[in-house]
């Protein structure tokens, strides 16, 4: 079994006449121009003739990406099988097919998936609509979770139980998202902590040989979010981390980088370069808003509103959403986004309004049903201290529920309620027995 690191979360896979690539992401920024790649790509276009199969773990811009795969020959594309999870809105896998790909496989959830004689996946859906992979062939069992916020030894241990034993695990090493306001250092540094902790919980519960750090190799571009660019995790610091706090044998690669996972790779050049690129950061171009008409605001707006009255059960949306007070740093002004009415201009200051964004991050929340989630992700915005951010964010979560085919309903709030309610008594659960635990090994070492 031979890995390729292509950049970010994408790594090239071969084994057994089985060639998958995983989230394919080559060039360009992501999320509305609020990330970049950390290094270049080597893995080109024409590389793809060698790929058998593409997986995506889910549908976020820095792993399902459509100019990537629009820039894939189309005679490559012809041979390419594309695999992703069941969904209900179908949209990745409609998409791939509008482009020509060989072959687009819904894969069910708990259903092992045969690629080639001796070579399985399987492939599980996890919260917000990410995915995590498990491979198993040559005596070997990879497991890619990705995203996957597996917080918790209950989150790990239900993964563990479906793909028993695994040899190398691969998963996120820092954040990927807003964390805080411009002065709010000190929680974006527990926040990247809390990364690496998460790390060394998943390296108990799983027991892998070694760990592969991905996910994190971007960098904020924009003049909006740059400043979370100062308590990033860097990969040289997980290495050691991963090495100094858990069983496992850390393995680091670099673009272009090639791995026979039956022996030891050597990461001392690709973290000397990775450091490299690191140095580059505070000096690279960063990317500016560019201001939108209030007109345009304006039309985008109603056409949001609409959207949601005709998508939604319009009792959820009377009871769930109020008036969201927004302040436009561009313009200095502040607007009230609302239902049916969409935006008008206010009297406010920042202080008092619920978020604060420039006008173009606004129009992208209102045009496109991801937007919010964008939004969330790029870091664009800020937080008044007075405000309320809960009745901006309410508007973009329905928005982001219809974008994955579902609609807000009496049925679909007490589902959630529910499985929170559940979540919530089995972590009191799992809580209490790690104190009992910790209390009888303390007793049994004499320490009560």
């Amino acid at each position: 079994m031979i890995i390729t690191w292509v950049n970010h979360a994408s790594f090239f896979l071969e084994t057994r006449g089985v060639r998958l690539i995983t989230d394919p992401w080559i060039e360009g920024t992501a999320f509305n121009n609020g990330w970049k790649l950390l290094s270049p790509s080597r893995f080109s276009y024409d590389d793809f003739r060698t790929v058998s199969h593409i997986w995506f773990s889910h549908e976020h811009p820095d792993h399902f990406a459509p100019p990537t795969l629009k820039h894939i020959p189309s005679e490559v594309r012809r041979d390419i099988t594309v695999l992703y999870q069941r969904t209900k809105d179908k949209k990745v896998l409609e998409f791939c097919r509008s482009l020509g790909f060989k072959t687009v496989e819904e894969l069910n959830p708990n259903q092992w998936c045969e690629l080639a004689s001796g070579v399985s996946v399987l492939v599980n859906p996890y919260v917000g609509g990410d995915s995590w992979m498990c491979l198993k062939s040559e005596g070997k069992t990879v497991l890619n979770i990705n995203d996957c916020a597996v917080e918790t030894t209950l989150d790990a241990g239900a993964i563990k139980r479906k793909v028993g034993d695994v040899d190398i695990l691969l998963t996120q090493f820092s954040y990927a998202n807003w964390v805080g306001n411009k002065e709010d250092t000190a929680f974006r540094r527990a926040v990247a902590r809390e990364k690496l902790d998460r790390i060394v919980m998943q390296s108990r519960v799983f027991q892998p040989r070694m760990i592969v750090p991905m996910g994190s190799y971007v960098w904020f571009c924009h003049t909006e979010n740059s400043y979370m660019n100062d308590a990033i995790n860097r990969v040289q610091d997980v290495y050691r981390f991963i090495g100094d706090n858990t069983q496992a044998v850390p393995v680091v690669l670099y673009p272009g980088d090639t791995w026979n996972v039956e022996s030891v790779h050597e990461s001392l050049s690709s973290l000397q370069k990775y450091s490299v690129d690191y140095g580059k950061i505070p000096a690279a171009d960063l990317i500016e808003s560019q201001r939108v008409d209030l007109s345009e605001l304006i039309v985008a707006s109603t056409e949001f509103v609409h959207r949601l009255g005709h998508s939604n059960n319009s009792l959820m949306l009377s009871l769930l959403l109020r008036p969201a007070r927004i302040y436009l740093t561009d313009y200095r002004r502040t607007v009230d986004l609302s239902l049916p009415e969409g935006l008008k201009e206010v009297a406010g200051d920042y202080d008092s309004c619920d978020v604060a964004l420039s006008s173009e991050s606004l129009l992208y929340c209102l045009k496109f049903q991801w937007g919010g989630d964008t939004l969330h992700v790029n870091g664009r915005f800020q937080k008044p201290k007075n405000g309320r951010w809960a009745r901006f964010r309410r508007y973009f979560s329905i928005a982001s529920l219809n974008n994955r085919g579902e609609r807000c309903s009496p049925a679909y709030v007490l589902r959630r309620v529910g499985s929170r309610l559940v979540r919530r008594f089995f972590l009191l659960f799992q809580n209490v027995s790690d104190r009992l635990r910790g209390f009888k090994t303390s007793r049994a070492m004499g320490l009560l």
